[in-house]
């Protein structure tokens, strides 16, 4: 399992945003280790060109690309 790059700059973004950054940076280091981060490229940015799961909170505007796998993280708890 992983995430790509860009996800993992975006999660490293808003802690370092949160009122308790170095207690949350040190939270994210540890379970990030769980993930594999993906490198940004052409091919890795798109989870269509690796036929990977698209994890998103709103599936609304990818359920019209075809072949596109969709996971709604909002809903999978």
């Amino acid at each position: 399992m992983g995430i790509s790059a860009i996800s993992a700059i975006e999660l490293f973004r808003m802690i370092r945003a949160s009122k308790v950054n170095a207690e949350n940076v040190d939270r994210l280091k540890f379970y990030m280790n769980a993930f594999r981060v993906f490198p940004f490229s052409k091919s890795a940015a798109r989870a269509l060109a690796m036929k990977a799961t698209c994890v998103i909170d709103s599936t609304a505007e990818f359920k019209r690309v075809p072949g596109l796998l969709l996971s709604n993280w909002r809903k999978a708890r």
